[in-house]
Formats: structure tokens, sequence, C-alpha cells
């Protein structure tokens, strides 16, 4: 199988992988994870397979069996106020050098809508949420 033939009609997968170095989906996933009990020739020759054939692991597939989605939700009246922009800016920022994400959204000041941005938020199955409430009155 050649990397070309592959990348043509779709991602790269684990099953892939397994496939071009004739193992197993599971040895070819606890090689790539690191796990201690996989033989260091085995762990080179399947992270080689890997990096040649342009494999990424799968963040949903990771997220579902971690149990976490090193996201963080962050819900913002907008982004026109310098204000905002600025909080945002420095947690994005202090997000991504711990190897986190952020996922924003816009409520445009409306209490209706920044329910409809926690329930995306749950559904998105984010680890954390941040968020600068509308004026209540």
């Amino acid at each position: 199988m050649t990397v070309s033939m592959l990348k043509k009609n779709k991602s790269i997968t684990i099953r892939d992988v397994a496939n071009e170095v004739c193992m197993s989906v599971s040895t070819v996933s606890r090689a790539l994870s690191g796990n201690i009990n996989i033989a260091e020739d085995t762990r080179i020759k399947i992270q080689d397979a890997a990096d040649r054939l342009g494999y990424k692991p799968n963040q949903a597939a990771l997220s579902l069996k971690q149990g976490y989605s090193h996201t963080v939700g962050v819900i913002l009246p907008d982004m026109e106020d310098t204000f905002f922009y600025e909080i945002y800016n420095s947690l994005n920022r202090s997000l991504w050098e711990q190897g986190w994400a952020s996922f924003v959204v816009f409520s445009e000041e409306d209490v209706k809508k920044e329910r409809q941005c926690l329930e995306l938020m749950e559904r998105q199955q984010v680890d954390g949420i941040v968020m600068c409430v509308c004026d209540a009155e």
C-alpha cells in the first residue's frame, strides 16, 4: 500500500498503520501512546510507518477514550470590546502553552443565546467553561 493511494481517499487511520506494519491495531495503539511494554524496535518500526503514512491521531476518538478533550469553552458577549479581546487573548495564550485549546462563542449580550452557548459547550464536551455573563437587567 502506498502513501499516495491512502491519502487520495481518506485520512490515515491507526488501522492503516497496523496494516502497513502487519501488526494488530492494539499493538500499534500501545506503541504510539508510549506504552512501556512495547519493545523499542517495534515502537520505532511503528512510529516510522506512522510518520511515513502521515498518521495523525483522531482527537475526537482520543477524547472519548481518555474522558477529556483538553479544550476549554469560552463564552463572551462579543469581541468588539478590547476588554474581552484582551481577556480571551491572555486566556488562549496560557491554555496553548499548557497544551490546551479554546473554543470560543459569542452570546451577543443575549441571555437566551448565553444558555444556548452553554448547551453547545456541553454537547462539545469541553473540560471547562469561562464565561463573561450578560448584564442581568
